[in-house]
This record gives C-alpha cells, sequence and structure tokens, in this order.
C-alpha cells in the first residue's frame, strides 16, 4: 500500500496504511491488533489534525484508552478507511504555542450572547 503524505504550514507527516481498507464499521479497536498496536497521544493527534486538516483522516479515541491516546484511520471513500501508522516528521506552530493552543486558534469566534 501507497504511505500518504501530508504537508502545510504546521508541518509535514506522512501516513502508512497497515490494514486493508475495509468498511470503517469493521474496524474496532478490541479486534483491531494494528489499531492496538498503532496508538498515539493526544498532542500528536492534535498535531495530525493540524497538518492534515482532517482531510480523509479520523482520529479516533477508543474508551479502552481512556481517551488519552487513540489511532489513525485513513479514508479512502465515505464508508472505508485504513488503520495506519503515523510519522511526524516536522511540527510548528505559531509563535510556539502548543497544537491545542493553535486549533483552539484557528476556532472561529461567535458574538457571545447576552440573555436578558
Amino acid at each position: 500500500m501507497n504511505t500518504v503524505i501530508f504537508e502545510n504550514r504546521f508541518g509535514k507527516l506522512t501516513l502508512t496504511p497497515i490494514t486493508a481498507y475495509v468498511p470503517v464499521s469493521s474496524i474496532l479497536f478490541d479486534t483491531c491488533e494494528a489499531a492496538q498496536a498503532n496508538t498515539i497521544d493526544l498532542e500528536s493527534a492534535e498535531k495530525v489534525a493540524l497538518i492534515t486538516d482532517n482531510c480523509n483522516v479520523q482520529v479516533c479515541f477508543p474508551m479502552q484508552c481512556k481517551f488519552e491516546s487513540g489511532y489513525v484511520i485513513h479514508h479512502n471513500g465515505p464508508s472505508t478507511a485504513s488503520v495506519c501508522k503515523v510519522d511526524i516528521q516536522a511540527f510548528q506552530s505559531d509563535d510556539g504555542i502548543s497544537p491545542a493552543e493553535q486549533i483552539e486558534s484557528l476556532r472561529p469566534k461567535y458574538p457571545t450572547r447576552s440573555f436578558i
């Protein structure tokens, strides 16, 4: 299977599919050794989101990991995906802020409402 490379102003990463592309509904953490063996921590997941802009990429946070780590799947269609190994080659954020702070800075700011 071919690797998938993402690169933008936040950095560069490579996803290496390690399973066949299968229906997403069949990718279950409990039964997928590839997912269990390729978990990433929350900060890495935030970097994945920033570098890929979540384009055909999904970070899954299973309850078994207490939502503190997860695994990445790459979609090749609306309902099929492959579990991937993640290799982050480079990451940089604006002014050296954390990935979480960078994501928050990109969130649209809506005016606050006051209720009388």
